[in-house]
């Protein structure tokens, strides 16, 4: 934090955080709220089926964000007062429909007990972003940088999710 303060402005804070919140608010229900039921089935195989239903809503919701953002990327704007923001919420899609399967995937794990994968996903996620938030602030990438790295931080920990998750499921079947 007390390097990024030095290479980003107040104003691009200003702005992330702005982008940071409407994300988080649309994140929320991106899986429709599905992956809190993930832990509540007695048999997997209800459990993965949420699990499913979840990612579906995640992609749909996804999609749909495209299409406001695209459609009413000025509006959002001035309703928002930010024109700053315009190029930024073209980010948003690929930031909701990832932790809207963040979300699922974290869920599972933890109906599984796989505490350290879920410590693990969190420990590459904030090095990840921290490393490119730096890196880029280096490069003067502004807002975007901060954006672009937390996105590729989302992107290294659901990608370890989902291989640490497919791996176990491979394993177990191959005892059976």
């Amino acid at each position: 934090a007390p390097i990024l303060t030095r290479l980003y402005s107040p104003e691009e804070f200003g702005i992330f955080a702005l982008y940071v919140s409407i994300t988080t608010i649309i994140a929320s229900i991106a899986t429709g709220r599905y992956e809190l039921a993930i832990l509540l089935p007695k048999s997997n195989s209800q459990a993965l089926n949420i699990v499913g239903l979840s990612m579906v809503f995640s992609v749909i919701t996804g999609l749909i964000t495209i299409l406001v953002v695209y459609f009413f990327n000025t509006q959002l704007t001035s309703i928002l007062k930010a024109p700053e923001l315009s190029a930024s919420l073209y980010f948003m899609p690929i930031t909701v429909f990832l932790t809207g399967i963040y979300q699922s995937l974290n869920y599972w794990n933890n109906r599984e007990k796989k505490y350290l994968n879920l410590s693990k996903s969190k420990v590459i996620q904030a090095s990840i972003t921290s490393l490119l938030n730096v890196g880029m602030g280096f490069q003067k990438f502004g807002v975007s940088g901060l954006i672009v790295g937390t996105i590729i931080g989302l992107v290294f920990s659901v990608i370890f999710l989902i291989k640490t998750t497919i791996n176990r499921n491979l394993n177990v079947s191959k005892t059976i």
